[in-house]
C-alpha cells in the first residue's frame, strides 16, 4: 500500500499550480505515494484550507508574493509559511519565488528555514520533482539561480525581524509615526531609528516613507 502525502500548493495563478501538479503526477513520487493535492490562490484561502484539513499537511509549495484580503494580519507568503509550520510541525516547505534578491533569500532562509527554494525562472519538471524527492529524504534543494546567490557573500548582514516587517506593513497602510507607537513595541525615537536603518537597507530613491515602501515592494517584502 502506498504512503499518503498531503500537498498544499499556494500561488495566485491557478494554471501554475496545475502545471506543478502535472509535473508531479508524471514523476516517480506519484508511483510511491498516494498524493492528495490542495490548491490555494491567496493567503486567506490557504489558511482556510489548513483549518479544514482532516489530516496534517506534509508538503507546502509556497509562492512568497501572494494576495490577501483587506484586514488579513498575515502580510506575506513567508509569514504564512511560519503560521502553517506552527500548525503542522512536520510540514516540509518548498518556497517558489519570482525574486532572486540576495537579502530576500537570506531572510527566507533565516526566518522560514524551508527545505527547498526554487526561483520561478528555474522551475521545470526536473526542478519541481527533484526538490520534492530530495525533501522527502530530508535533503535540502536549491535551484541553480538560488544556489548561486547562496554561494555569494550576502550584500548585507541585516535580517528583518517581525517588528521591521510590521513597521513596513503599517507604513504601507499610511500610518504616521504617532500612530505607529500604538501598534509597535517601540518609542517614537525607536521607530525613527528603525526607519533610518530600513532606508539604508533598501536604498529608496527619495528620503520619504512612500519611496521606502516602493523600494521594499520591488524587493518582494510587501
Amino acid at each position: 500500500m502506498h504512503n499518503k502525502l498531503e500537498l498544499l500548493m499556494v500561488d495566485d495563478h491557478h494554471f501554475v499550480l496545475e502545471a506543478y501538479k502535472n509535473y508531479i503526477e508524471q514523476s516517480e513520487t506519484n508511483k510511491n505515494y498516494e498524493l492528495n493535492f490542495k490548491f490555494a490562490n491567496s493567503i486567506d484561502e490557504a489558511l482556510e484550507l489548513s483549518k479544514r484539513a482532516q489530516k496534517p499537511l506534509d508538503v507546502l509549495f509556497l509562492d512568497i508574493r501572494i494576495p490577501k484580503r483587506a484586514g488579513c494580519e498575515i502580510v506575506s507568503g513567508e509569514t504564512l509559511g511560519q503560521v502553517l509550520l506552527q500548525r503542522f510541525p512536520k510540514l516540509k516547505i518548498i518556497v517558489i519565488t519570482g525574486h532572486h534578491d540576495e537579502l530576500m533569500i537570506s531572510n527566507i532562509l533565516y526566518n522560514l528555514k524551508p527545505e527547498a527554494i526554487l526561483f520561478k525562472g528555474d522551475v521545470d519538471f526536473y526542478a519541481i520533482n527533484t526538490a520534492l524527492e530530495n525533501i522527502l529524504k530530508d535533503i535540502p534543494f536549491y535551484s541553480s539561480t538560488i544556489l548561486k546567490l547562496i554561494r555569494k557573500k550576502f550584500s548585507s548582514d541585516i535580517i528583518l525581524d517581525k517588528t521591521d516587517k510590521q513597521l513596513l506593513y503599517e507604513i504601507s497602510k499610511g500610518a504616521k509615526t504617532k500612530d505607529l507607537k500604538e501598534v509597535l513595541p517601540l518609542s517614537v525615537g525607536g521607530i525613527e531609528k528603525r526607519k533610518r536603518l530600513l532606508k539604508e537597507l533598501f536604498s529608496p530613491k527619495e528620503n520619504n516613507d512612500q519611496s521606502l515602501i516602493d523600494s521594499a515592494a520591488k524587493k518582494g517584502y510587501l
